[in-house]
């Protein structure tokens, strides 16, 4: 398996949220598709407790912050795709 102490040692860390302690605020990542080939990382903070997952924030963006942080987006996505093609050290 890879990664298996990692795994290991988040999923201990799940549990013990779940199980016995007040809780765990923490990321959740989801991956969406991007292009045919490419998966894109999206993440938000949550509360996981005994009683589910409850989300902390809600995220809201004026037009502008929208057009920021999809430049942003645009040029992380090329350095992905630089670095996948050999073309930026690694």
């Amino acid at each position: 398996m890879e990664q298996f102490a990692l795994q290991a040692i988040c999923l201990q860390t799940v549990l013990r949220a779940l199980l016995f302690e007040a809780g765990l605020l923490s990321t959740f990542t989801t991956l969406h598709p991007y292009t045919d080939d490419q998966l894109v990382a999206y993440s938000a903070p949550i509360y996981l407790s005994g009683s589910g997952t409850r989300q902390v924030t809600e995220l809201s963006l004026t037009k502008e912050e929208q057009a920021e942080l999809a430049a942003s987006l645009a040029v992380t996505r090329d350095m992905i795709t630089q670095i996948e093609q050999g073309g930026l050290g690694v």
